[in-house]
């Protein structure tokens, strides 16, 4: 995964699963990318670039996020996208959303994890706990069960974003 440009100052810095993205890179077929907002750092890490344009309706009291992440390998048989993810609040905690895989740029968003954030400083947060919904274990065609943790990340935006 690599791209010309440096990290944004405000965004949403996240492993996805270490695990995942280290055992897709060791195929002799592996293939990550990341663009249009998504810039990965050499621990495998990517940070998605804070997306204040998006309608404060659609998200309620949470955080947008733009950026395009792939995984291929498999001779085709393996093909995870992870795209522009949201924080959104909801009566039972936070959830992370994403763009649909297979949907067009304005279809519906696909429930990926329950999360649990803390903030730690000013317009900062971090992760204590995320784990896969039931979409979020079949975008990764089921090998990874529903509850199934995803690793930590933080968050930084512009302080009253």
């Amino acid at each position: 995964m690599t791209d010309e440009q440096g990290p944004p100052e405000f965004g949403l810095t996240w492993p996805i699963k270490r695990s995942f993205v280290t055992y897709v890179l060791g195929m002799p077929d592996g293939r990550a990318g990341a663009v249009e907002g998504a810039f990965p750092l050499p621990d495998l890490s990517v940070v998605f670039e804070h997306d204040p344009s998006v309608d404060a309706a659609a998200l309620g009291d949470g955080w947008a996020f733009r950026g395009d992440v792939r995984f291929a390998g498999h001779f085709g048989m393996l093909f995870v996208r992870i795209a522009d993810p949201w924080l959104v609040r909801t009566d039972d905690g936070v959830l992370l959303t994403i763009a649909d895989p297979d949907a067009q740029d304005d279809g519906p968003r696909v429930p990926l994890a329950t999360v649990t954030v803390e903030q730690t400083g000013a317009g900062e947060w971090a992760s204590t706990a995320v784990a896969l919904t039931a979409q979020g274990s079949e975008l990764f065609n089921s090998v990874y069960p529903v509850g199934d943790p995803l690793d930590p990340f933080t968050l930084r935006v512009p302080v009253g974003a």
